[in-house]
C-alpha cells in the first residue's frame, strides 16, 4: 500500500483511540472518554475490558454521511449472554458477540470485513485471536461510542481492544485488505509512550493525548517531500506543557532532517536541560548533565531523513543507539542529576537550538526486552512516510 493512500486514509479519521492508559482516554481529542469506576485497565497500549465501559460523548463533524469504523480486539472468554464490543447510540452496534453452544458469532450491521475478508454472514470468533473487523455503515448521527457493553450495565464484554478508529466515508474492500496487511507491520506496543509527538498530519500533536506543546521563537508545519513536518528554524523550539520524566530507564524514536549537522554549534534535538540529545560534528550523542560526551561512530548527514532509537539504563547511564534501523553503538551518557521536575523541550533543550526538521519524536518508559527486533518493527513501520 502506497504512503499516498494511508495518508489518504488518515486524512478521513474522526475518531481514534489507541488506549496507551486512562489519561489518554480521558483527554482524548476527538472526545474526551469517560470509564466506569470498575472493569477497565490498560497494559502495553491495551484496553482490557473486563465488565467495564469506555463512553465517548459528543462526537465532532458525524452526522448525515456512510462511515466505516474499524476496531482490533481479542475476545477473552464466551459468554452465556450477548457481548457487545463496541456500540454507537445512533442504534447500530458491531460487533456484538453472541453466544452460541460451541463458541461466538459477530453480529454488525452494514458491510463488514474481518481479517481484510469480507463477511456473506456472522462470521465465528475464536478465543484468544486478535481480530480486526471493519464495518461500513450509514447513519443520520452518532451521539457517542460505547466500548465493552451495550447500554449502562448490558451485555458487558471480557475482551481486550488494541484500537477503535472511525473514518467519514466508506473505506473500500482494497483499502480495507491494505489496511489490515499494513497492521501486520504496526509499532510495537510492548512500552508505554510517555510521549508521541507527531507533526505527519500537518499539527503538532502528541497522539498519547497527554502533551499539548507552547512554541517559543518560530516553529512552523512544512511539506519536504513526501510528508509534513515540524520546521525549526535554529531560534525556534517547543515546550511540552506537561513535564515528561526522562529521570528513569527510557527508550526513543526519532526522525529528523538536519540543516546543520552540527560543524558550527553542537544542535540540540530534544531533551529537558539534564537528559538531551544533539549533533556535533557529524556525529550524535545522547548525554547528561553530569557526563562528559561520548559520541556515535555513524555520521548525521545533511538534508537526509534520519532515524535514531537508543535507550538509556538509568543505573549506570548506558544504552545501546541504532540508527536507520542498524546496530550503531554502546555508549554511556550518564547519569542526570535527580532534578528532573523540567519541560521537555523538542529541537532544544541541550546545547543550541536545532536547525531542520523534525517529523516524530517518541519517547517510552523503559527498555524493550528485545531491542533489535523492536528497533526493527518500529523502523519498517515508520520508513515508507519517509520514502526510504
Amino acid at each position: 500500500m502506497s504512503y499516498e493512500s494511508l495518508q489518504s486514509i488518515d486524512r478521513s479519521c474522526v475518531f481514534r483511540e489507541t488506549f496507551n492508559n486512562s489519561s489518554a482516554v480521558v483527554n482524548n481529542n476527538y472526545s474526551k472518554g469517560s470509564l466506569s469506576t470498575t472493569g477497565v485497565s490498560f497494559k502495553n497500549g491495551t484496553g482490557i475490558f473486563n465488565k467495564g465501559t469506555i463512553t465517548y460523548p459528543n462526537l465532532k463533524n458525524v452526522k448525515n454521511k456512510t462511515y466505516t469504523y474499524r476496531v482490533v480486539f481479542k475476545l477473552l472468554s464466551y459468554s452465556t449472554d450477548y457481548q457487545s464490543i463496541v456500540r454507537l447510540t445512533d442504534g447500530s452496534s458491531a460487533p456484538t458477540i453472541i453466544p452460541i453452544s460451541l463458541g461466538s458469532v459477530a453480529a454488525f450491521n452494514g458491510t463488514g470485513y474481518m481479517n481484510g475478508v469480507v463477511q456473506s454472514g456472522f462470521p465465528f470468533i475464536p478465543l484468544n485471536k486478535t481480530i480486526e473487523f471493519v464495518c461500513v455503515f450509514s447513519t443520520s448521527s452518532i451521539q457517542s461510542i460505547l466500548l465493552g457493553s451495550y447500554i449502562s450495565n448490558t451485555f458487558q464484554a471480557n475482551c481486550q481492544i488494541d484500537l477503535f478508529e472511525i473514518y467519514n466515508r466508506a473505506l473500500s474492500a482494497v483499502e480495507v485488505k491494505l489496511l489490515y496487511q499494513q497492521r501486520l507491520y504496526t509499532q510495537p506496543n510492548e512500552l508505554p509512550l510517555l510521549l508521541d509527538f507527531d507533526s505527519t498530519r500537518g499539527v503538532l500533536e502528541d497522539r498519547t493525548n497527554i502533551n499539548n506543546f507552547t512554541i517559543t521563537n518560530s516553529v512552523s508545519i512544512l511539506q519536504i517531500g513526501k510528508v509534513k513536518s515540524a520546521y525549526f528554524n535554529g531560534t525556534g523550539f517547543l515546550n511540552t506543557v506537561k513535564t515528561v520524566n526522562l529521570y528513569q530507564d527510557i527508550s526513543f524514536n526519532i526522525w529528523f532532517l538536519t540543516k546543520s549537522n552540527g560543524i558550527d554549534v553542537a544542535r540540540t534535538l530534544f531533551g529537558n536541560g539534564k537528559t538531551y540529545l544533539s549533533i556535533f560534528v557529524n556525529k550524535y550523542f545522547l548525554t547528561s548533565d553530569t557526563a562528559t560526551i561520548d559520541t556515535t561512530t555513524a555520521t548525521v548527514k545533511k538534508n537526509q531523513w534520519v532515524n535514531i532509537f537508543g535507550f538509556r539504563k538509568l543505573i549506570d547511564g548506558k544504552g545501546s543507539y541504532y540508527i536507520n534501523g542498524v546496530f550503531d553503538s554502546i555508549l554511556s551518557s550518564g547519569v542526570p542529576s535527580t532534578n528532573q521536575n523540567i519541560n521537555l523541550q523538542i529541537g532544544s533543550g541541550g546545547n543550541s537550538q536545532t536547525k531542520g526538521y523534525i517529523s516524530k519524536l517518541q519517547i517510552y518508559k523503559g527498555i524493550p526486552s528485545n531491542p533489535d527486533q523492536f528497533t526493527a518493527q518500529l523502523y519498517d513501520s515508520q520508513k515508507g512516510q519517509f520514502g526510504l
